[in-house]
């Protein structure tokens, strides 16, 4: 055994977490996690209320719009923990000099502001029975509704800022299909979210009815989504922009394992078909029809 071996056994010995610094993606997504403990504790935070808003819809027998009037907020719920999860990723990976800087940090709390607010309004109207979203009623629930717009755009914006600091941080460790899947991901995530998100703002509401009267609740829906089988519904294409940033790198970690040479070819079909399945379903939407094909 050489000198230099010998040290380097030493030193693992002395500490296990240096005993290697190849040590593959998920290890470094597990360190990213711990280091935007932020993130982390309010995605847990979330993770927790869903619980007993989980007890509430099995017990609740009050409805709106003929729905249970717990079942937004445990969508809303499960959604926004998924997104700060893969937020917390995003920010985890960035350079130790970027998420020590003031507008990163300052990114972050106003992500975690606009999650917690978001998830408690929309939980305290369904405690009341009512509507959370395009609810006018009254003067303060205009005033929140209008809050909830602007802390959606916060959340959104926030993947913006995700893909700037994975894209100047590097590979480091995580694979060139996955790295490159994160940066992608996460910016199309940004600009996709935000056009599907106005359109759905500006439309004052979800649903766009070419003929005919529009639905007045999502019943009838596709399970578990509720998109609209008969008229358009914006939904959809809004889900599927704001999943980029899960399902790209997912496509680039896959490509990594399986056929690391075209990773990142494949990393850009994924994000070219995908953009486009938005686009799409945004323009069946906007026409008034539904992206189910009839009869499902």
């Amino acid at each position: 055994m050489t000198a230099a071996s010998s040290a380097t056994m030493s030193a693992a010995a002395a500490n296990p977490a240096a005993a290697s610094t190849d040590y593959g993606p998920l290890a470094v997504v597990a360190a990213a996690l711990r280091r935007e403990r932020a993130l982390v504790i309010t995605t847990l935070a979330i993770l927790a209320l869903a619980l007993p808003t989980i007890v509430a819809l099995l017990t609740e027998t009050r409805t709106l719009a003929g729905l249970n009037v717990w079942i937004k907020p445990l969508k809303f719920d499960a959604s926004v923990i998924v997104l700060l999860a893969t937020y917390a990723i995003g920010f985890g990976l960035a350079r130790a000099d970027d998420r020590r800087r003031l507008g990163v940090r300052v990114a972050v709390g106003l992500v975690v502001v606009s999650a917690v607010l978001e998830i408690a309004y929309i939980t305290l109207q369904a405690a009341r029975g009512e509507a959370s979203h395009f609810n006018q009623t009254s003067a303060w629930e205009a005033a929140a509704f209008g809050l909830m717009g602007l802390f959606a755009v916060i959340l959104t914006a926030g993947a913006g800022v995700a893909a700037v600091l994975v894209w100047r941080a590097g590979a480091k460790g995580l694979g060139d299909g996955l790295w490159l899947g994160l940066v992608i991901g996460f910016a199309l995530t940004f600009v996709l979210g935000i056009v599907t998100g106005f359109a759905i703002g500006g439309n004052g509401g979800h649903f766009v009815a070419a003929l005919g009267a529009m639905p007045g609740s999502d019943l009838g829906g596709i399970p578990v989504f509720g998109w609209s089988r008969d008229v358009g519904d914006l939904r959809a294409a809004h889900f599927v922009g704001l999943h980029l940033m899960q399902v790209v790198p997912l496509v680039g970690l896959a490509a990594d394992r399986l056929a690391p040479r075209a990773s990142r070819p494949a990393v850009l079909v994924a994000a070219l078909a995908l953009t486009g399945l938005t686009v799409w379903a945004l323009a069946v939407a906007l026409s008034g029809q539904s992206v189910v094909p009839a009869g499902w």
